[in-house]
């Protein structure tokens, strides 16, 4: 699959993910629902940034701390990590072994707020079509 159809796959998923969960703030609580019935037995659950992280399967990281009002979604494949924002890996796990696309390009504005959408989104590309979807997004 080419690198278009890849993001023109991006956008039917995300379409139907803010169908269900709308296109603005996301909570875990409705995050982990819809995770657990897109991803079953992959799927770890939502993490705050200072959890002890799954090493494999997938699972969404918010980088606000345990206990605090949250911040922004990232998503997490196998390794493969995921920020709507283009942002690197090290800028919330230094030291980190998570796998970067090499494309840092962002898919969300900075004025959007659906960063839990379009990481479900990424994960459901990369479930179907595999490391080339985690590389071009």
């Amino acid at each position: 699959m080419d690198e278009k159809k890849i993001h023109r796959l991006y956008r039917e998923f995300l379409i139907e993910l803010e169908k269900e969960l709308g296109s603005g703030t996301t909570y875990s609580t409705d995050l982990d629902r819809v995770g657990k019935q897109l991803f079953k037995d992959e799927w770890r659950g939502v993490f705050a940034v200072d959890d002890n992280l799954p090493t494999e399967g997938c699972f969404l990281v918010n980088t606000d701390k345990r206990g605090g009002e949250g911040e922004h979604w990232l998503a997490v494949r196998n390794g493969y990590y995921y920020d709507s924002f283009g942002r690197k890996a090290n800028s919330f796990f230094p030291g980190s072994n998570f796998q970067e696309s090499p494309d840092y390009d962002a898919e969300q504005a900075k004025k959007e707020e659906n960063c839990g959408c379009r990481c479900l989104a990424w994960l459901l590309c990369a479930k179907y079509v595999g490391k080339k979807a985690m590389d071009c997004l």
